[in-house]
């Protein structure tokens, strides 16, 4: 016995092949479930300016921190409880014996 085919329905069909095709778009043009268009970052992230760069670095000698150019020479001796990274305008907030104060790229209270 042969088994029977529905007959063909150009309405049922085109409505399918529709959503096929709309299924196909969406994810050939990159849209998600709601409708969202996925964009690609158009902004890279920037690496630090080179005034940033050049900016002393906190390090830990013996137990006190002081600050060290980009080369790893010492700029600053290390004589604070703590230090904190150069702001780019050029300043850095540490402890010392004294409390807590603001530097500026030469060690001198600002």
């Amino acid at each position: 016995m042969a088994t029977a085919f529905p007959p063909y329905n150009r309405t049922s069909f085109d409505r399918i092949s529709g959503r096929l095709v709309l299924a196909a778009l969406v994810v050939l043009a990159g849209c998600n479930a709601r409708s969202r268009v996925f964009q690609p970052p158009t902004k890279l992230p920037t690496p630090p300016s080179a005034a940033a760069a050049a900016l002393p670095t906190p390090i830990e000698k013996d137990g006190a921190w002081g600050y060290a150019d980009r080369r790893g020479q010492v700029v600053i001796p290390a004589r604070y409880q703590l230090a904190g990274t150069f702001s780019e305008t050029g300043i850095a907030w540490v402890l010392d014996d004294a409390g807590w104060a603001y530097i500026d790229r030469q060690g001198s209270p600002s």
